[in-house]
């Protein structure tokens, strides 16, 4: 009795600490990038995602649902389409990932996919890929008058 108690206990803290190694942090805040007149903006929080593509020629921003595997695909699901002034061929309900990293204030963006794996093709590859810089959040003060 004592030895089935104490092996599964063991059993317990194992799998305890297996799932603890694959839980992948998610990449919490908001994540810039600028190359010439565009500006991607990922603004990433808990329970959701607000992706941001400012252009020369207008603003797509998008709500997702999303979540992290453990080799650090960014999987995505459009739940509402804010702003859509380039006429990106997207709809609620369109899936996109991509594989990120973060090292010392940067997130790498790389393998871009699009609605259900599609390759998206170079031109939003080359929107999206590449270095984020994490901004820094702004705290709120209470501005009182004096």
């Amino acid at each position: 009795m004592f030895r089935s108690t104490i092996a599964v206990l063991a059993f317990i803290v194992v799998t305890a600490t297996a799932g603890a190694e694959d839980k992948v942090k998610k990449p919490i805040g908001t994540w810039v990038r600028q190359t010439g007149e565009n500006k991607v903006t990922f603004v990433i929080k808990d329970d959701k995602m607000i992706a941001t593509l400012h252009t020369e020629n207008g603003d797509l921003i998008v709500e997702a649902s999303y979540e992290v595997t453990k080799d650090g695909e960014v999987k995505s699901k459009i739940t509402k389409i804010e702003k859509n002034e380039i006429g990106a061929q997207i709809e609620e309900g369109h899936t996109f990932s991509f594989k990120h990293k973060i090292a010392e204030g940067t997130m790498t963006v790389s393998d871009l996919k699009g609605n259900n794996g599609d390759d998206p093709g170079e031109g939003p590859k080359n929107l999206v890929e590449g270095e984020y810089k994490k901004q820094k959040e702004e705290k709120k003060e209470d501005k009182k008058d004096k």
